[in-house]
């Protein structure tokens, strides 16, 4: 039987999005960091020092995901798509989101301030990839010009919850301001460690979150419900 938790204005499914998408209803936006496909072997010298490879490979984060997620999400009513992606990954994301009936759409870029100071014969790492489109009525959200830019630069952190894969909080607020609107329904179908929930309440999202993993799931759910104790605490939505 599939878990379902419930925390504030969150909706948590531990399972695989491909089997629980349908389940969910209705959503707005999807704003996702799914399963990169690239290799993790290979790093000759230095690859004593890259052991978040080993930890992405061992939770077989390495493996690529079904963009039918994104299809059947679209299908039921998203008008907005924003999703990670590898660079091994760009032209499989750029066939899906010009057959995916989204009207527009943007390469966007995380600039990171400290990349990994190696390129093991290729270029260095400085970037990674994210793509947003979307269809009337959306349009990209944002009071000024400096939340749309397409470009974001910030460090590289460790995590504070113990996922390989996560993404600076800040940088998700960003995207949830650009990808979705005030009061609307954000589904993240590849959850992690809950970064995308946390930055949607913040900004007065509803969320849907499906994650396959149960460490990760769990993981989530604390993360989640000590975000919303923390706004209740001062009053505000988090």
């Amino acid at each position: 039987m599939t878990r379902v938790e419930r925390i504030g204005a969150a909706t948590l499914y531990l399972g695989n999005s491909s089997e629980l998408l349908r389940e969910v209803g209705n959503i707005d936006a999807v704003i996702t960091d799914p399963p990169y496909e690239f290799p993790t072997s290979g790093g000759g010298i230095f690859r004593q020092n890259r052991t978040n490879m080993d930890r992405i490979a061992a939770a077989k984060l390495d493996k690529g995901f079904d963009t039918g997620v994104l299809t059947t999400a679209v299908a039921q009513g998203a008008n907005s798509v924003a999703v990670f992606y590898h660079y091994d990954q760009v032209f499989q994301i750029s066939r899906w989101f010009e057959t995916s009936g989204l009207e527009r759409h943007s390469g966007n870029f995380w600039r990171k301030t400290n990349p990994m100071p190696v390129a093991n014969r290729h270029y260095q790492p400085e970037l990674e990839y994210y793509w947003h489109g979307w269809r009337k009525p959306f349009g990209v959200g944002g009071d000024n010009l400096a939340q749309k830019k397409r470009v974001w630069e910030g460090k590289v952190g460790d995590s504070d919850f113990g996922h390989p894969t996560e993404k600076p909080l800040d940088l998700m607020k960003k995207i949830v301001i650009n990808a979705s609107d005030l009061g609307q329904t954000v589904l993240d179908p590849f959850m992690g460690s809950g970064t995308t929930a946390v930055a949607a309440l913040a900004h007065g999202r509803a969320f849907v979150g499906i994650e396959i993993d149960p460490a990760f799931f769990d993981m989530a759910c604390r993360r989640i419900e000590s975000s919303v104790r923390q706004g209740n605490l001062f009053g505000e939505a988090a």
